[in-house]
């Protein structure tokens, strides 16, 4: 009976996944939705608000979950020593495929690992975005998976890295800057 149900989880999960697939893609080609889905139009927008309330219940209890985590592992403890640790919490070493977001449980400053894209335009200039898949936070242990996720709880999930080289996030540049750290030899050399 419990494979049954998470076989109706996955199978609703991906029937999710490929009604917003298409209706990206229907945006994407200028089609009319309405029209496109006719006469499903009604199934397929209760599909979506069906998932959108269990994510939004999923992080709802989430959220409550890590603000009682952090009352239990922070609140008897002296204020300073909690923004010391809050303050210790943002202070780490931005890696390139991660973002710092505060986090909607605690306050503190949470994790959030992604993906990098450049857009270039035809001036040359370019632009660096930020794709977010997940976010963590190290006070209160808020975790939150996927777009839906990230999103219900008010977190960005795609901006612009303002001030960012594009040159750091173009392919490549991993082993560009791992060649020059070996004095300009690539491990296949």
């Amino acid at each position: 009976m419990a494979h049954a149900a998470q076989d109706d989880e996955v199978e609703d999960g991906l029937l999710v996944a490929f009604v917003r697939h298409t209706d990206a893609l229907i945006a994407d080609l200028g089609w009319d939705r309405a029209e496109f889905w006719k006469p499903q139009l009604d199934v397929v927008e209760a599909l979506l608000v069906e998932a959108s309330d269990k994510v939004e219940r999923k992080v709802k209890v989430s959220i409550a979950a890590a603000r009682v985590n952090f009352d239990r592992r922070w609140g008897s403890m002296d204020p300073e020593v909690v923004e010391v640790a809050t303050r210790l919490a943002s202070s780490w070493d931005p890696k390139r495929d991660t973002m710092q977001q505060e986090c909607p449980a605690c306050g503190a400053t949470g994790i959030s690992d992604g993906s990098n894209d450049v857009t270039w335009e035809a001036d040359g200039s370019a632009t660096v975005w930020f794709y977010a898949a997940n976010f963590y936070c190290r006070l209160c242990n808020l975790e939150l998976w996927g777009i839906d996720e990230l999103e219900h709880a008010g977190l960005e999930w795609d901006c612009i890295r303002e001030g960012a080289d594009p040159a750091d996030y173009t392919p490549g540049a991993d082993e560009q800057a791992e060649a020059d750290a070996l004095g300009g030899m690539s491990h296949g050399k």
